[in-house]
C-alpha cells in the first residue's frame, strides 16, 4: 500500500467531504484536519468540537456528519443518545469520535424538570479535555460504589440554531447553507463513497502511527486572536498544521479565528449587551457619557442587542440594563444634562469592561479588508508549497517539530517505535535553516 503524506492526507479528506457537502473554506480545512486528529486524539490533552449548524432544515447538516462519519476514526452515531449510553462508550481506549445529531431537538426535549439535558451538557463540558471524567454510581445495596467514565473524545454537534453556551465554547461553529438554485454537490451513494473512504482510512491508520509519538511533543504557537478555551481546543489541528508546514500551518490558524468569530450569535446576552453598548457610544461620537433613556431606546433599535431590550419591550427604566452591568461591577451616575438631573453611564466605567468581556475597543482603527481573517484560495505557488516530499517537512518547522527526535528519525529513515512513511524524492528547493527557540518559524520564513 502506498503511504500519503500529511498534506495528501489533508487534502484527500477536504476534497472527499468537499464533494457531498458545500461548506465555506474555512470549514473544509477544519474538517479535514479535524478528521485526522480523530486518528491520533491519544497525542492530544484536548479535542475541539464541531457544531454543525444552519437556519433551517435541509441544509445538509445531517450529510456533512454522513461524510465525516465515513472517515473518522471509530464513528458512532449517537442520534437521541443517553447521557449513561454515552458515557458508557466513551470509557473505550481509544475513545470513539461521537456523531450527535439534532442537539436542538435534544436541549428542547428536555428541559424543565427533566435532568437529562443538563447531564448530557454536564458530560459534553468535561468531555473536551483529558482527565475530567463523569462520576456515577454502579451496583445496588451494599456493592453500591462510585465509578469515574472517561468522557473525552472527538465530538461533532449538528442541530438547527445555536447550542448552549457552554458548549459554544468548546466548539468551532461550521454554518451550513440550503442549496441556491443552480447549486450542486454530488450525491452520496454509499455503495461508491465507502469503498473510496475504506481506502483513505487505511491510509489515515498507517499516518497515525508514525504521527502520534511526535504529535504528543507538539507545542503549536496559538492565534492571539483566540480565548484560553478555544486555543486549548485548537491545538491539536494547529500541531497536525504545523506538521505539514506551510500554506496549512497559517491556513488552519486563520480557519479556527474565523470560525470562532463567526459564532457572535452564540454569545452569551451579557456579552453582546457590552458589544452593543460599544456601539452605541460609538456612533455617538463616544461622549463622556449618555443618559439610560438614550442607551435603553437605542438598544431597542439595534438589531444584534440581545434580547429584552425590543421596541415592544422597552424597560425605560433601565433596571434590566443596570441588573445585568452590576455583573461587570459597572454603575449608573448622576449626569448633569441640560440643566436636567439624570441617571446615565460613564464610558470611562464601560470602556474596559468591553475590552475585557466584548470586542476589542471601537476606537481602534481597522483596516480589514473583504478577508478580514486573513483566509485566502490556495495559489498555485501554494500548492505546489503543499505537497511536502515527506510526512514531516523540515522547512518552515515550528521549533517544538525541529528538536523531537523522533521526527528527525522518520524523516531520516531511522527505526523507531513506528515504522517511518516513506515518500517520494524531494524536488524542491534546500530547506531552510531550523528556527532558533521560542521564534515563529511562520514569521520568519520566506516564500520558495
Amino acid at each position: 500500500m502506498s503511504t500519503y503524506t500529511t498534506a495528501e492526507l489533508l487534502e484527500a479528506v477536504r476534497a472527499f467531504v468537499a464533494r457531498f457537502v458545500r461548506a465555506p473554506e474555512a470549514a473544509l480545512d477544519v474538517a479535514a484536519a479535524w478528521t485526522l486528529h480523530t486518528w491520533a486524539v491519544d497525542a492530544s490533552a484536548t479535542t475541539p468540537y464541531l457544531h454543525v449548524t444552519g437556519p433551517s432544515m435541509r441544509c445538509g447538516k445531517s450529510r456533512c456528519l454522513e461524510t465525516l462519519r465515513l472517515l473518522a476514526a471509530r464513528p458512532l452515531a449517537a442520534a437521541n443518545a443517553t447521557p449513561a449510553a454515552l458515557f458508557r462508550s466513551l470509557a473505550a481506549d481509544p475513545p470513539p469520535s461521537i456523531f450527535l445529531d439534532e442537539v436542538d431537538a435534544i436541549f428542547a426535549r428536555r428541559s424543565g424538570s427533566d435532568s437529562g439535558a443538563e447531564d448530557l451538557r454536564a458530560l459534553l463540558n468535561a468531555g473536551n479535555r483529558k482527565g475530567t471524567p463523569a462520576l456515577r454510581c454502579v451496583g445496588q445495596g451494599a456493592a453500591l460504589e462510585v465509578r469515574a467514565f472517561p468522557v473525552f473524545g472527538p465530538k461533532i454537534l449538528a442541530g438547527i440554531g445555536d447550542i448552549p453556551p457552554t458548549l459554544a465554547d468548546r466548539s468551532l461553529r461550521i454554518r451550513l447553507e440550503r442549496l441556491a438554485p443552480g447549486e450542486r454537490v454530488e450525491r452520496l451513494v454509499e455503495s461508491e463513497a465507502v469503498p473510496e473512504a475504506e481506502a483513505i482510512r487505511e491510509r489515515l491508520a498507517a499516518w497515525a502511527e508514525a504521527a502520534v509519538p511526535v504529535l504528543r511533543d507538539a507545542r503549536p504557537e496559538l492565534p492571539e486572536e483566540l480565548d484560553d478555551r478555544a486555543a486549548d481546543a485548537c491545538l491539536p489541528l494547529l500541531a497536525i498544521g504545523d506538521l505539514v508546514g506551510e500554506p496549512w500551518a497559517s491556513r488552519l490558524r486563520a480557519a479556527a479565528v474565523a470560525l470562532r468569530r463567526g459564532d457572535d450569535g452564540e454569545r452569551e446576552p451579557a456579552v453582546r449587551l457590552l458589544d452593543a453598548l460599544a456601539r452605541i457610544f460609538a456612533e455617538a461620537g463616544f461622549p463622556d457619557s449618555l443618559p439610560t433613556a438614550e442607551l435603553v431606546a437605542a438598544l431597542a433599535a439595534d438589531e444584534e442587542a440581545p434580547g429584552g431590550f425590543e421596541a415592544d419591550n422597552v424597560d425605560r427604566s433601565g433596571r434590566r440594563l443596570a441588573a445585568t452591568l452590576r455583573r461587570f461591577r459597572v454603575r449608573s451616575r448622576d449626569l448633569r444634562v441640560e440643566g436636567r438631573a439624570l441617571k446615565g453611564y460613564r464610558w470611562a466605567d464601560l470602556e474596559p469592561v468591553i475590552e475585557r468581556y466584548g470586542a476589542s475597543s471601537p476606537r481602534e482603527k481597522s483596516d480589514k479588508s473583504d478577508n478580514p481573517h486573513g483566509y485566502a484560495e490556495k495559489s498555485a505557488t501554494e500548492s505546489a508549497t503543499e505537497a511536502r516530499p515527506s510526512l514531516f517537512p523540515s522547512r518552515l518547522e515550528p521549533a517544538w517539530l525541529s528538536r523531537c527526535r523522533s521526527c528527525r528519525a522518520l524523516r531520516a529513515g531511522e527505526s523507531t517505535k513506528t515504522p517511518p512513511v516513506s515518500a517520494a524524492p524531494a524536488s524542491r528547493a534546500p530547506s531552510a535553516a531550523p528556527t532558533s527557540r521560542g521564534t515563529s518559524p511562520r514569521r520568519s520564513a520566506t516564500t520558495g
